[in-house]
This record gives C-alpha cells, structure tokens and sequence, in this order.
C-alpha cells in the first residue's frame, strides 16, 4: 500500500512539522468544485517540491489519467483518491477515499449514479433559481462545462459572481446565500447517499483507506465528536484528516491559529486512541490556496 501512517511527535510545532513532510492529501479541480486543471494542480505541487498527493474531488476520480500522465518522470507520488458524501445518523458527512483502485467497478458503479444524482438536482435548482429571479441568473452548462461532479457551491458562487449578497461581509456571503437556497430553492431531484458503513465497504472493496475529512468543524459544531470517532472506528474507519488549515484570514468558526492548533491536538490525540492514521490536507479549492498553506512557517 502507497499510503502508510504518519508517525511524528506533537511536543514539537505542530503545523511546520507536517508541512515539512511536503504531502496533502485534499485538494481539487474542476471536475467538482475546484477551479485548477489536473494537469495545472500537480504543475503547482511540483513547483511546490510535495513528495506526495492525493486529488480528492468530490464522488470523482476523474482526473487521475490526466494527472498521472503529467507527473510522469517526476519524482511526485500520486495517491488516487476522493471526497465521498455519506451519511452519519442524519448528518451528512465526508470521507476521504485514499489509495483507491480507480478501475473498480462497485466504486466506479457508485461514482455514476452520484454523478447523475447530483447533475439532475443541479439542473432543477438551476431552473428554479431562474424562475425565481424572472430571468437567467444560472447558465448551468456555462458553469460546469468541464466538471463531472455538479454542486450546491457551483449555484453559490454564481449568485456571489453577480453581485448577490453584496451587502453582506465578504465572509459571511456564501453562508446567506446557502441559507438563502435552502429557504427558497425546492426541487424534486434527491441524491441518495450511502451510510457510513456502506461508504466504508465501497473504499475498503476498492483497495483503500476511509479518513474522516476535516472533522475540526464537527468539534466547532458541538458534536460530541468522541462518540462520533468510536462509532465510525467500529464501522471501519481508518484514519482521521487531524492537519487542516482551519484558520484562514476572515475565518468566522476557527478566527484564530491558536484555535486551529487547538483543534488539531485535539484530534492527533483521539486519533492515538482509537489507533488511526493521521494525514494533513490542505483542501485547496484554488491555486493560491495550495500555495498559502504550503508556505506557512
């Protein structure tokens, strides 16, 4: 197996320590709600001298051949991987699927039928914002020429783009608009996710790893995240996302470094109990993104 847990000690500066490594494990492209290419995100990690990725698109692994072909001659390892929507009781939750084998046919059977999922209920949303405005606010087709993965984050930024929501802060704009959609925009189109444990059995049939990702705003959320960590260990999860930049400049939930470093020992210590792998992403939805998190000192 390519991916191996990270065995490093927390007495130390937590952040610099596991940005010394030169690995992340998160990040996207346009094939979801990213805005860099395959080929333009792995251009950067090399610029940026990582030693190791994954490109975790969400319910996508569609830019792994692209990618792969690109970091080709390059001493760059790249983990094939993915953000999958699942259920926790009713809380929607992310698991990273880490060291996937992209050519298996159940992972790549749940894949399409997500795909096509979330492209119907992003079409009717699309329509139903256009109707509610009297004109065309969402050109879907325009938006999402390029993705395979169509997303709440996708009509957000639209209505953001266009000046929606102006008035408000700039950090607390995507949060009115999502309140905005959940209040206003109803549509036929369900996406039926998996549970955990079914998640779980989908990464662990294809060969990989299942991490909860970015379980920081669970802790922020007052969810009892002790319990929330036991109960998916006995469903077979293997590891937890425990470095994260939480923090970042107009962060509302996580509004200092002292609080995101907080929240990352807390989370490297129930990783050590439960006997969980740790691994660091930077969820780089940009370039500028994957650049800030890997220069920090």
């Amino acid at each position: 197996m390519l991916f191996k847990p990270f065995a490093l000690s927390f007495e130390r500066a937590i952040i610099t320590d596991f940005l010394a490594m030169k690995k992340d494990f998160h990040m996207h492209t346009y094939l979801s709600d990213g805005t860099p290419s395959p080929q333009d995100l792995v251009k950067a990690c090399l610029e940026l001298n990582l030693e190791e990725i994954s490109i975790t698109d969400h319910d996508s692994i569609g830019s792994y051949p692209e990618a792969l072909e690109y970091a080709k001659g390059t001493n760059l390892r790249i983990t094939p991987g993915a953000e999958l929507d699942c259920t926790y009781g009713e809380l929607e939750i992310h698991m990273l699927g880490l060291n996937l084998d992209t050519r298996n046919w159940a992972l790549n059977e749940h894949l399409v039928s997500i795909q096509g999922a979330r492209k119907r209920r992003a079409q009717e949303q699309a329509d139903a914002i256009n109707r509610f405005y009297g004109k065309q606010v969402i050109n879907l087709d325009a938006i999402c020429s390029r993705c395979q993965t169509f997303m709440n984050p996708h009509l957000i930024h639209a209505l953001l783009d266009q000046g929606f929501y102006d008035e408000y802060h700039p950090a607390d704009r995507y949060k009115k608009a999502q309140q905005w959609m959940k209040k206003n925009i109803r549509v036929d189109a369900t996406i039926e996710k998996p549970t955990s444990e079914e998640m779980f059995r989908i990464i662990h049939q294809a060969g990989g790893i299942g991490v909860l990702a970015h379980p920081g705003y669970y802790l922020k959320d007052g969810i009892n995240v002790h319990k929330m960590i036991d109960e998916l260990k006995d469903m077979g999860m293997d590891g937890l996302e425990v470095i994260y930049p939480y923090f970042q400049e107009g962060s509302r939930e996580f509004p200092s470094l002292e609080q995101e470093k907080e929240a990352i020992q807390i989370l490297h210590e129930l990783a050590v109990r439960y006997e969980l792998i740790e691994t660091t992403g930077s969820d780089a939805h940009e370039l500028q993104q994957l650049v800030t998190w890997h220069s920090r000192s």
